[in-house]
């Protein structure tokens, strides 16, 4: 094996584990405007909100349910969830709210 074919294989084996714990930015708009800016720990992240955002970074590139269920049982019904890829349609954001408390 010549030193460029190593030097890149031992790279790759360095970096992959690197790229696999990459954050992906998600926002969830929320249906009541939160009183002040406020931080909510839900699903391993913890949550910037003011108004009716919160944002945080999570190591996955798609909305999962049991994200969202966990981030309404703690701060209220949403409006949306996701990423700038990809969002929760309107029937999973209808399911996801049956995790709002009252």
């Amino acid at each position: 094996m010549n030193r460029f074919a190593f030097a890149f294989a031992a790279f790759a084996i360095v970096a992959a584990p690197q790229a696999a714990l990459a954050e992906t930015p998600f926002t969830a708009e929320f249906a009541a405007v939160f009183a002040s800016k406020t931080r909510v720990i839900a699903d391993g992240a913890v949550w910037q909100c003011a108004e009716t955002t919160c944002k945080a970074a999570l190591k996955r590139t798609r909305p999962s349910m049991r994200a969202c269920k966990e981030l309404a049982e703690k701060a209220g019904a949403l409006k949306s969830f996701g990423t700038r890829e990809a969002q929760l349609s309107a029937e999973e954001i209808t399911q996801c709210n049956t995790a709002v408390r009252g």
